[in-house]
Formats: C-alpha cells, sequence, structure tokens
C-alpha cells in the first residue's frame, strides 16, 4: 500500500475534537467549544464562565466577524471587553470559535 501524500507545506496536521459544554443559556443547552478556542482561551485567560456570562448578558449581541460566524460582546469590568466569536448550529447550540479580550 502506497504512502498517503502529505499535508500541504509538509506541516503535521492535528485535529482534536471539540469539548462540549451543557449549560442552560434561554434556549441555548449546548455548547461546542473548537480546540482552537480552548487553546486562545487559555492563552488569554478566558475562563468558561467567561464564555458563559458573555452568552447570558451581551453587550452588543453582533460585531463584525467573518461569515458565517458572529460575534458578541461583554463588559467583565470598566477596562475589559471580551469578544466570543460562535457559529449558530441549531435553536439550542452555540460552536465558539473564539474568544478575546479587547
Amino acid at each position: 500500500m502506497a504512502d498517503s501524500p502529505p499535508p500541504p507545506n509538509n506541516r503535521s496536521v492535528s485535529i482534536r475534537q471539540a469539548v462540549v459544554w451543557h449549560v442552560s443559556i434561554g434556549r441555548i443547552t449546548k455548547l461546542s467549544v473548537v480546540a482552537h478556542a480552548l487553546d486562545r482561551m487559555k492563552a488569554r485567560g478566558v475562563t468558561q464562565q467567561d464564555i458563559i456570562d458573555a452568552l447570558k448578558n451581551p453587550k452588543a449581541r453582533s460585531f463584525p466577524a467573518d461569515i458565517p460566524h458572529r460575534g458578541i460582546e461583554w463588559r467583565k469590568s470598566p477596562r475589559k471587553l471580551l469578544h466570543v466569536v460562535y457559529d449558530e448550529i441549531s435553536a439550542t447550540e452555540r460552536r465558539i470559535i473564539t474568544a478575546y479580550w479587547k
């Protein structure tokens, strides 16, 4: 059997599963958090509770994000504004793409 070709640019590819959080935020009952978001959250000091609070009480319901993603803002304190980028999978599920402090 022939070896499969290397990925483009000879970069290794790592695929990790999303983490699922079961929540109660209005109609939302499930948050799927992709590996990229988990990495960025850890690096930027964003907690699971920060994400949940942002979805419960957004300052702004939308900000420009790459289509088809959506974005919300949440002010944790006078000097900390959290941006959360997500996809709406269904009426009850959101996929968190990334989160960062502005």
